[in-house]
């Protein structure tokens, strides 16, 4: 039959190009091709369609969609004509251009590593949580108060306050 030729082929539409979708459900779209699976159906009466799309993006699945065999040839000849586009892939994109050369004889001291120093703290710092509780000469005054920099927060006239 007619139908079972259809059925389960994929079509791409554009609603932009597309009357009968509707632009509300469709804006987030804009200009590009969204794909979509052809399902049989045969619905009489004033809207007689013969196939009914459902879309593979998530984002539209509860917007299904009744069309007619012209629609549908449509669909697929735009989903061929989509999948045979030869568009750059990704790894023409990243390849590095072969006539950008580097010139590798170039001064590269601003390259050179430094000698590697280990760290000589004045005081030992605590290395356990044992060590850390056992401190007795520090001390926690929830009132105390500490002098800003005078440098931060101050207002053209001198004042602090913010």
């Amino acid at each position: 039959m007619l139908q079972d030729v259809y059925v389960s082929k994929l079509v791409a539409f554009s609603p932009d190009k597309e009357r009968w979708m509707k632009a509300k459900i469709y804006r987030p779209i804009g200009t590009a091709y969204i794909i979509e699976r052809v399902y049989r159906l045969v619905k009489k009466g004033k809207k007689a369609s013969l196939f009914q799309i459902r879309w593979l993006d998530s984002q539209f699945q509860s917007a299904v969609e009744h069309i007619s065999v012209g629609v549908v040839q449509l669909g697929i000849k735009n989903y061929v004509a989509l999948t045979r586009v030869k568009n750059p892939d990704w790894r023409i994109l990243v390849r590095p251009d072969p006539t950008d050369e580097i010139d590798f004889e170039e001064d590269d001291s601003d390259c050179e590593e430094e000698v590697l120093q280990a760290f000589d703290p004045s005081e030992l710092l605590p290395t356990s949580l044992a060590e850390v509780e056992a401190i007795k000469s520090m001390r926690f005054d929830p009132n105390g108060e500490v002098e800003g920099p005078s440098y931060l927060y101050q207002h053209s006239d001198g004042s602090a306050a913010t």
